[in-house]
Protein backbone atom coordinates (compact mmCIF):
# COMPACT_ATOMS: atom_id res chain seq x y z
CA UNK A 1 0.00 0.00 0.00
CA UNK A 2 2.75 2.35 0.73
CA UNK A 3 4.47 1.80 -2.58
CA UNK A 4 1.20 3.45 -4.06
CA UNK A 5 1.57 6.60 -2.11
CA UNK A 6 5.56 6.84 -2.91
CA UNK A 7 4.47 7.32 -6.53
CA UNK A 8 3.55 10.60 -5.18
CA UNK A 9 6.56 11.95 -3.71
CA UNK A 10 9.95 11.74 -5.60
CA UNK A 11 10.94 12.42 -9.37
CA UNK A 12 11.44 10.09 -12.07
CA UNK A 13 14.24 8.33 -11.39
CA UNK A 14 14.69 9.06 -7.99
CA UNK A 15 14.97 7.33 -5.00
CA UNK A 16 13.00 6.02 -1.59
CA UNK A 17 13.79 4.95 1.86
CA UNK A 18 12.36 2.31 3.92
CA UNK A 19 13.44 2.48 7.45
CA UNK A 20 12.81 0.86 11.00
CA UNK A 21 13.98 1.47 14.57
CA UNK A 22 14.22 -2.20 15.28
CA UNK A 23 13.74 -2.12 19.34
CA UNK A 24 15.58 -5.32 20.94
CA UNK A 25 13.01 -7.38 22.77
CA UNK A 26 15.60 -9.06 24.62
CA UNK A 27 18.69 -7.89 26.27
CA UNK A 28 18.04 -6.35 29.29
CA UNK A 29 14.75 -7.19 31.82
CA UNK A 30 13.48 -3.46 30.53
CA UNK A 31 13.27 -4.78 27.42
CA UNK A 32 11.82 -8.54 28.34
CA UNK A 33 8.98 -6.70 30.75
CA UNK A 34 8.30 -3.64 27.79
CA UNK A 35 7.88 -6.74 24.94
CA UNK A 36 5.57 -9.27 27.82
CA UNK A 37 3.46 -5.50 28.09
CA UNK A 38 2.48 -5.72 24.21
CA UNK A 39 2.38 -9.39 23.91
CA UNK A 40 -0.21 -9.25 26.83
CA UNK A 41 -2.10 -6.54 26.26
CA UNK A 42 -1.77 -5.33 22.75
CA UNK A 43 -3.99 -7.55 20.63
CA UNK A 44 -3.08 -5.93 17.53
CA UNK A 45 0.74 -6.52 18.29
CA UNK A 46 1.81 -9.94 16.43
CA UNK A 47 -0.60 -8.59 13.36
CA UNK A 48 1.17 -5.44 12.40
CA UNK A 49 4.48 -5.54 13.74
CA UNK A 50 7.49 -4.37 11.31
CA UNK A 51 8.54 -8.30 11.64
CA UNK A 52 6.27 -9.48 9.19
CA UNK A 53 7.67 -7.35 6.51
CA UNK A 54 10.54 -9.82 4.97
CA UNK A 55 13.01 -9.54 2.58
CA UNK A 56 11.04 -10.46 -0.53
CA UNK A 57 8.68 -7.74 0.89
CA UNK A 58 11.85 -5.58 0.24
CA UNK A 59 12.86 -6.46 -2.88
CA UNK A 60 9.78 -6.29 -4.15
CA UNK A 61 9.05 -2.52 -3.30
CA UNK A 62 11.77 -1.58 -4.87
CA UNK A 63 11.48 -3.77 -7.76
CA UNK A 64 12.92 -4.06 -10.57
CA UNK A 65 15.98 -1.80 -9.10
CA UNK A 66 18.21 -3.11 -6.09
CA UNK A 67 18.35 -1.18 -2.97
CA UNK A 68 21.41 -1.17 -0.42
CA UNK A 69 20.90 -1.78 3.89
CA UNK A 70 22.05 0.64 6.13
CA UNK A 71 22.31 -0.23 9.64
CA UNK A 72 23.52 1.24 13.05
CA UNK A 73 22.85 0.87 16.70
CA UNK A 74 20.65 3.72 18.35
CA UNK A 75 19.19 4.30 21.50
CA UNK A 76 16.44 6.52 23.56
CA UNK A 77 16.08 7.65 26.68
CA UNK A 78 12.89 7.80 27.89
CA UNK A 79 11.47 9.45 31.44
CA UNK A 80 7.85 7.87 32.51
CA UNK A 81 5.80 10.38 30.37
CA UNK A 82 7.90 9.99 27.50
CA UNK A 83 7.75 6.09 27.77
CA UNK A 84 3.82 6.43 27.89
CA UNK A 85 3.53 8.65 25.19
CA UNK A 86 5.65 6.34 23.23
CA UNK A 87 3.48 3.42 24.27
CA UNK A 88 0.26 5.25 23.62
CA UNK A 89 1.91 6.23 19.95
CA UNK A 90 1.67 2.67 19.03
CA UNK A 91 -0.80 1.80 16.74
CA UNK A 92 -1.49 -1.59 18.31
CA UNK A 93 -1.62 -0.02 21.73
CA UNK A 94 -5.31 -0.26 23.75
CA UNK A 95 -6.57 3.41 23.80
CA UNK A 96 -8.33 4.96 27.17
CA UNK A 97 -12.06 2.90 27.73
CA UNK A 98 -10.89 -0.26 25.90
CA UNK A 99 -10.66 -3.13 28.42
CA UNK A 100 -6.83 -3.60 28.03
CA UNK A 101 -5.93 0.21 28.45
CA UNK A 102 -5.55 0.31 32.10
CA UNK A 103 -4.05 -2.81 32.96
CA UNK A 104 -1.80 -1.74 30.23
CA UNK A 105 -0.79 1.83 31.67
CA UNK A 106 -0.61 0.01 35.48
CA UNK A 107 1.98 -2.47 33.84
CA UNK A 108 4.08 0.01 32.07
CA UNK A 109 4.40 1.91 35.44
CA UNK A 110 5.17 -0.88 36.99
CA UNK A 111 7.65 -2.03 34.00
CA UNK A 112 9.18 1.97 34.53
CA UNK A 113 9.38 1.40 38.51
CA UNK A 114 11.23 -1.82 38.36
CA UNK A 115 13.76 -0.68 35.56
CA UNK A 116 14.22 3.21 35.53
CA UNK A 117 17.60 4.42 36.37
CA UNK A 118 17.80 8.28 37.08
CA UNK A 119 14.42 8.56 36.48
CA UNK A 120 14.89 7.11 32.48
CA UNK A 121 14.66 3.75 31.05
CA UNK A 122 16.72 3.07 27.90
CA UNK A 123 15.69 1.29 24.66
CA UNK A 124 18.08 -0.12 22.24
CA UNK A 125 17.71 -0.10 18.72
CA UNK A 126 18.84 -1.65 15.42
CA UNK A 127 17.87 0.72 13.01
CA UNK A 128 18.39 -0.23 9.38
CA UNK A 129 17.29 1.41 6.02
CA UNK A 130 16.70 0.30 3.15
CA UNK A 131 17.29 2.86 0.17
CA UNK A 132 16.29 2.62 -3.90
CA UNK A 133 15.60 3.89 -6.80
CA UNK A 134 12.37 3.68 -7.81
CA UNK A 135 10.24 3.35 -11.19
CA UNK A 136 6.81 3.96 -9.35
CA UNK A 137 5.63 6.64 -11.92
Amino acid sequence: AAKIDFQLVPKPGGHGALIWNKRHHTGTPFQAGYEDLFNAFCNDYARVDYKNVDEAAIETFFEPYKYSIIEYSNEQRFDFEGLNGRLLSSSYCPVKGEPNYEPAMKALAEIFDAHQSEGKVIFDYRTRGYVGQHKWN
